[in-house]
């Protein structure tokens, strides 16, 4: 059992840092622009740290939404999605839905908080 549960914990690891770097992207006002297919753009080293790659079509011009492409990503619809609930178990998808209408609505360190939480990262 400790294999499924140290799998979890570096899952839940993974996932946190790379909405840590999509909220550090938002608050630099940048925006990705491709984070809805993330596995293109998305490399995870031999230790386990994300780095998101691939900032060709990133603006400064369209408003912010990386952390909110990346949970709708990871935690509301599609096959990684289905993966990631496997993993790390199903998630409240209206909770992170409205979370993230939130986050959107006022990109606040609090509402990020909030839509970790609910991720359950």
């Amino acid at each position: 059992m400790a294999g499924k549960t140290q799998r979890k914990t570096q899952v839940r690891k993974i996932l946190r840092e790379v909405l840590e770097q999509c909220w550090r992207l938002d608050k630099a006002g940048l925006d990705h622009g491709e984070l809805s297919h993330a596995p293109k753009h998305i490399i995870i080293n031999k230790e386990g740290e994300p780095f998101i790659v691939d900032f060709e079509t990133a603006s400064l011009n369209r408003k912010p939404s990386n952390v909110t492409s990346i949970c709708q990503f990871l935690f509301v619809s599609g096959v990684v999605a289905k993966k990631v609930a496997e993993n790390l178990g199903e998630k409240d998808k209206k909770a992170v839905i409205k979370a993230l209408r939130r986050y959107k609505k006022d990109r606040t360190r609090e509402n990020f908080e909030r839509v970790l939480e609910v991720c359950g990262l």
